[in-house]
Formats: C-alpha cells, structure tokens, sequence
C-alpha cells in the first residue's frame, strides 16, 4: 500500500509539471504553423506583383504604363490554419533612369528600370516580411552596353564618349575620349543596327539616344550627333559594320553606304576629339572601331546565319581572314548590313530546331561562290563545313574543309547538333560535335598567347561540355536572367 501511494503521487507530480510543458509545445506547434503560412502569404503577394507587371504587357511583349501595378496592394491567400486566413500587403516603389522614384501619388509616367516590393504576410498573430527588387525588361535590358574603341591610336585606348549629361541633348555631338568605362562610353548595338547611349532614356526620348547619320552628308565635315532614336527603324539612324570592323553609314535604299563612314577628324589630336563621316578605306586610327562583348550583336543571329556568342556577345564564328585553309577560326565582330548580306566568311548556314523540338543535327556550311553567298543561295560546289577535330586539347581549335556534296556533308567529323532552349539552363543553346564536346572561343584574358589571333581576337575550338556561357550560341541576350526579382531578402 504505501509503495502504492508513493507511485500515485510520483505520478500526479509528474502531470503537473508536464502539463505546461505540452500546452506550451502546442502553442508553439501552432506559431510555427502560423509563421509558415505567413511566409507563403508574403510569397504570394510577391508572386501577385509579377504576375501583374506580365499582364501589363500584351502577346506581342508590348508594355502599356496604365496597366503598372499600383503601389499599394492587399489580398488574401486562404484558409490556412482552421478558420485563420492569410493574407498579404503589398507596397511598391518605382525607381527611374534619373535615379527619381515613386512617393506619394505613385504616378508613373515612363519605363521604370526597377521596382523596390515589400510584401507583408499575415497570419493570426504571425507577419512577415519579405523585400525584393523586381528588374524591369524593356528592349535595352538586353543589351548592357560596353565601350566602342578606335583601333589604334598614339593617346593610348580612345572611346566613343557622349559626355556628361546622362541623356545628351539633341544635336550634342559624339567625341571621342580616354576610355574610362564610365556610363558616357556605354553603347549598345540593337537589332534596328542603332548605336545607343545606354540608359539614355528620358520621357522626351522614351527609346534613349541613337547615333544619327544625317541625311545630307558632306565628307569630312558632317557631324555624327546624338538624336532621339526612332521607334520605326530608319535607315539615318543605322549603322552597317562591316569586315575590317568599320562602322557605315546607311543609305535611304536600306544599303551600307560605301562612301560614308564613322571616322576620326584629327586621329591622335590631344584637342580635336571630333568624329565625323568621311571615307570607308580602312584606317585602324582613323575608321576602325573594336567594340566590348556588351555592346551586343545587332541583327545577327539565326536570320543571317551568324553564330553569335553568348559570353563574347559582339563576336561572331568567323572564317578567319575569309582564308579557308586557315588552321583555326575565330570570333570576331559580328559584321552588319540592313539587308543582311554579311560577308560570306560570317554566313554559316546550320542546323536550327523547330518547336516542339529543341536539337537538330547536320554539317555547318559557308559558301564562297561570292563576297555575299551562303549555302541556301549557292551552288554546293562552293561549300565548305566545318569540322571537328574530334578530341580536346588546349589547341583543339575548328577548321573548314571542301564538301561538295551530299554524301561529304554527312560525315561524322562534320556532323553538329544544334541545342536551342531545352529547358535546362546549363544544356541549352550549344554546338556539339559527333563526339559530344562543344563549340567554343578562347576565353579573353586567358594570358595564353596561343589562345588568340594576331588582333587578340579568340580563336574558336572544342571543349569538354560544360554549363558556361562561352559554350553557348545565338541564345536570347538575357537567358541568364531566370527571374526578373533579385535581392530577395526577409527582413
């Protein structure tokens, strides 16, 4: 009996000490709960705020300001916990090209570059807060910019320079200047073949701030200066690069002006910073431009048959020299024409997947029939493909052979598969040889000599496949770009 009662009171002193003990784990089971459906709130009301900015713009990726999400946004998620509901508040503050943002009337009156989003979830007792900068996609999103250099010059590197204000005033004239890599020297090529001053956009210039040829030009003394750009691609605003990478003007038929060029005033002046339009004869301190990666690859692509790097965004596979018994290609500028006859050494007609499917196979072909053929317009006499060394080494660079017929083209050596979006980042958009390497150029600034040609542009080879973007070819210039919402934080 008194064993009895000892075991009874042992057990009742236990009860009440563990009955806090489990009434405060509940309570604790229940806060988790709630801070888990608060934090999906606040994931919803991020999720709302995208999926807003999308329906701002129609099928035709045509954005419309009075379909911007407003700044202040409030909805409910659901029930979550029995009858407890979740939901979220959101604020947004758009922030301009001036630096400028949104306040008080949140009135939006031209392409924000970026949107600050707090999103408030809320359930029961439980909030959470989630911050997070959504990056606007407009049509210069895509091109980041990068210097334009004269080839040569006595002063040391010399940049195209739009001067201090962030958007020149019409009329300003370009300059050149020591390259500094400030935002003055940050130019983009877009696919109109316009050269713009990146993050030049104004409510008065919507699409920013072009270089403009002038339609009445006088050699030697026309200007190039800055004018709105055009939203209706006009021939005075286009700019033709071709072969030795000197940049022409266009004329009203749509064709590369032969006469009129993008050329130094006074090369080698300290005081004479003047460029102007003069004569096409190459000069590599006068009329020949290097342009960075990041000013971007104008038209070319699938279309004309170019093959464009990604990471090397301005270079293009390119029959060196236009010489087809050269022992390596390389990536050089991609050259540019408003009715797309580049030069044939840039012409290669290839492989390209049709939705559903997202790989083809077959030869890599340029033709030499004349200075402007490809293999779609041409006789197969002139056919040349490109081949595979088959293994990789540090000089496993690409050649061209002669394949004047059918049964050449489909052999293995000469045989690629061409990858477009296959849903994975890091397999998407390669060139692949027979044996399962991939296309692609030295990397720039490697410090191997052996890596480049004689002008220090990269020679093209086969390389172990991996998932960088040297590896990828005519991909969309913001591939990398998975989401527009970066700097996701909890706060």
């Amino acid at each position: 009996m008194p064993l009895a009662m000892l075991v009874v009171t042992v057990v009742l002193a236990l009860s009440a000490t563990l009955v806090p003990i489990v009434v405060r784990q509940i309570k604790n089971t229940v806060n988790y709960d709630q801070r888990a459906a608060a934090l999906d709130a606040a994931m919803a009301g991020l999720d709302v705020m995208m999926a807003r900015v999308r329906a701002a713009a129609d099928a035709l990726q045509n954005g419309y300001l009075e379909n911007i999400p407003p700044c202040s946004m409030t909805g409910t998620v659901g029930a979550t916990g029995g009858t407890i509901t979740s939901t979220y508040t959101i604020s947004v503050v758009y922030k301009f090209q001036d630096e400028s943002v949104t306040t008080g009337a949140c009135t939006v009156n031209e392409v924000p570059v970026s949107a600050t989003v707090t999103s408030n979830g809320t359930n029961g007792t439980v909030t959470r807060r989630l911050t997070a900068t959504y990056v606007f996609s407009t049509s210069n999103t895509n091109i980041p910019g990068g210097p334009i250099k004269i080839a040569s010059s006595t002063l040391g590197n010399q940049c195209l320079d739009g001067g201090s204000a962030a958007s020149p005033a019409a009329g300003t004239a370009v300059l050149v200047q020591t390259c500094n890599g400030s935002g003055q020297q940050q130019f983009g090529y877009t696919p109109d073949l316009y050269l713009k001053l990146i993050n030049s956009e104004t409510s008065a210039a919507t699409s920013g701030m072009c270089l403009f040829a002038n339609s009445v030009r006088v050699s030697g003394t026309t200007p190039i200066v800055f004018q709105a750009c055009p939203t209706v691609r006009t021939t005075t605003y286009q700019w033709a690069l071709d072969g030795s990478s000197v940049y022409h003007a266009t004329t009203s038929a749509s064709k590369s002006d032969g006469s009129y060029c993008m050329n130094l005033k006074t090369p080698g002046s300290s005081t004479d910073h003047t460029v102007l339009l003069a004569g096409c004869s190459a000069s590599t301190t006068k009329n020949v431009w290097y342009s960075a990666p990041g000013v971007g690859a104008g038209m070319a692509g699938d279309s004309t048959n170019q093959l464009v790097n990604y990471k090397q965004f301005s270079r293009c596979l390119d029959v060196t020299s236009k010489n087809l018994s050269a022992l390596y290609m390389i990536a050089w500028f991609c050259k540019q024409d408003p009715g797309a006859l580049v030069d044939f050494n840039q012409q290669w007609v290839h492989p390209t997947p049709v939705l559903p499917a997202v790989s083809k196979s077959g030869p890599i072909i340029v033709n030499n029939f004349n200075a402007n053929s490809n293999a779609n317009n041409s006789t197969i006499l002139n056919d040349y493909c490109l081949k595979s060394p088959g293994i990789v080494t540090s000089t496993s660079w690409v050649t061209v052979v002669a394949c004047k017929d059918t049964a050449t083209q489909a052999q293995q050596t000469l045989t690629w598969t061409v990858y477009h979006d296959t849903g994975d980042y890091g397999t998407s958009y390669r060139i692949m040889d027979y044996k399962g390497y991939c296309l692609q150029p030295t990397e720039q600034g490697s410090g191997v000599a052996a890596d480049f040609h004689s002008d220090g542009t990269s020679k093209v080879k086969v390389a172990t496949c991996s998932t960088a973007d040297i590896q990828k070819w005519n991909a969309p210039a913001n591939i990398d770009q998975p989401t527009p919402l970066v700097n996701l934080t909890e706060k």
